[in-house]
């Protein structure tokens, strides 16, 4: 699926603001530290580089994954549209 985003702007443009392949990698990879009196979530992203790290509020990140949903389930819908006219 991110090569077939990747290879097309329109898609690019359309899930820019909720894909980060830094924040995946750094959650799944490499760890994260939260912080919950002031809910910053700080994610390292480079394996050798410890320094290296970027951080989001808590809320950023709920509202990244919130719209990451809403473009799959937009995405799905008109799959199902344009599937539903070719037969």
């Amino acid at each position: 699926m991110v090569q077939a985003i990747s290879q097309s702007a329109d898609l690019c443009s359309y899930f820019k603001d909720t894909i980060d392949n830094h924040i995946r990698n750094g959650i799944y990879h490499y760890g994260i530290k939260y912080a919950p009196e002031d809910q910053i979530i700080e994610y390292h992203y480079d394996p050798n580089k410890d320094e290296i790290h970027d951080e989001h509020t808590l809320i950023d990140m709920c509202f990244m994954v919130y719209m990451q949903m809403l473009h799959v389930l937009e995405a799905v819908a008109l799959i199902n549209v344009l599937n539903s006219r070719t037969k």
